[in-house]
């Protein structure tokens, strides 16, 4: 079971891909050929819940992963290196990197709350009730950025401090909100896309980000096959799909890698 793809451009080299998967470690396909990384290779756990590309002072960055057990290591050379953190690590913990940036990386844990790692040490306590216990995705827009959370809705991290809309937007209650995705208008609109595990899609309006707006379907703008933008969501649609089919594709070619051509 697959959880992460990511595809990584390596500059003056080429493409690589990267599968996370469910207990059987991050598997690396570059030139044609596969390479698994394990615990034998210096990962905290076989089981990888995240993979994202951290800027440092390299052109490239460094290749992070999160894995089961609250551990995050980074790539160097062929092997991984577990960094020092400063959350607890039950069994049960697991870490997701939300927003890799160039000024900061925040990450969630199952159980622990949030960290930020500001490119030379964690800012990491207890959740209190101001903060969120755990989060899903994670986008920057101008100085806010905004947080989609297990049962708080949606949070917004402003000038050093928490403010959540939930029902008083007209969000769901009794809803967890999942990925997230930016949309930009010509017209000035900031859309937040959310998926949600009871409610299907939502939009929320986050122009003016001290009163985000949740957008009713009938409130999009109506967009034909004969117009620019109805042409682009049509292929950006289909692109999602055909995304989805890539993806089941790798998980059939790396589950069943061992056997004949």
């Amino acid at each position: 079971r697959l959880r992460r793809v990511v595809g990584d451009h390596r500059r003056f080299v080429g493409r690589r891909l990267w599968l996370g998967s469910d207990g059987d470690g991050l598997a690396r396909f570059e030139a044609g050929e596969w390479r698994l990384f394990t615990q034998a290779d210096g990962l905290p756990s076989d089981t990888i819940r995240s993979v994202a590309r951290v800027p440092s002072g390299g052109l490239e960055g460094e290749l992070w992963v999160g894995t089961w057990g609250g551990h995050v290591a980074r790539l160097a050379g062929e092997r991984f290196i577990e960094l020092p953190t400063p959350w607890p690590k039950p069994d049960n913990e697991a870490v997701s990197i939300l927003l890799a940036g160039r000024d900061d990386t925040w990450i969630s844990t199952r159980h622990h709350g949030l960290a930020r790692w500001d490119g030379r040490a964690w800012h990491w306590t207890l959740p209190t009730p101001a903060e969120p216990t755990r989060a899903y995705a994670a986008i920057r827009d101008r100085d806010a950025l905004w947080f989609s959370t297990a049962n708080r809705g949606l949070a917004r991290y402003r000038n050093g401090r928490w403010r959540y809309f939930q029902t008083d937007i007209g969000l769901p209650a009794d809803d967890a909100l999942y990925d997230m995705h930016l949309e930009r208008s010509p017209d000035g609109r900031r859309v937040l896309w959310m998926g949600s595990n009871r409610h299907g899609l939502l939009r929320v309006d986050i122009r003016d980000p001290e009163r985000p707006r949740l957008v009713h379907p009938r409130a999009l703008p109506k967009r034909g096959f004969g117009t620019r933008e109805g042409l682009a969501a049509f292929v950006h649609a289909v692109a999602h799909i055909e995304f989805n089919a890539i993806d089941l594709a790798w998980d059939a070619v790396y589950r069943f890698r061992g056997m004949p051509a």
